[in-house]
């Protein structure tokens, strides 16, 4: 039996983050938080006490982007709270990969996030064969 979409994209985001220690989670998400799939799945759980504004952030930015997406948007980063927060636009549409990095004690997370960058837009590469 073929694996669905769904589960084909789950595999995608459980090797990224299992091949870098400091990715603290990654999640294909479509503007107003729909259609979400995250890894690891306990991920909101464990930062519950800033999920609240994490959300509204990531909420209003996937807007941003979404709305502007004509103009080529690619990639997007910011840095909120612990974690370094990659945005990486999908098939120029409304669906981003986002992936959230642990942000050092010497706050180099753009240093960090240099070594990863191969590897996270494999995925989104691959995410979006899946979606197309």
């Amino acid at each position: 039996m073929a694996e669905d979409r769904f589960d084909q994209i789950h595999r995608i985001l459980k090797r990224l983050y299992d091949e870098h220690d400091d990715i603290d989670a990654c999640m294909v998400v479509r503007k107003g938080m729909e259609g979400v799939i995250m890894f690891p799945d306990d991920f909101i759980d464990k930062i519950s006490t800033i999920w609240d504004p994490l959300n509204d952030i990531i909420n209003k930015l996937m807007e941003i982007i979404s709305d502007n997406v004509m103009y080529g948007i690619e990639k997007t980063y910011m840095e909120v709270f612990d974690y370094g927060i990659i945005f990486h636009t999908i098939s120029m549409s409304d669906t981003s990969l986002v992936t959230f990095i642990s942000k050092n004690t010497d706050n180099e997370t753009i240093d960090t996030l240099s070594g990863k960058l191969k590897d996270i837009i494999e995925a989104k590469n691959r995410i979006q064969e899946i979606i197309e």
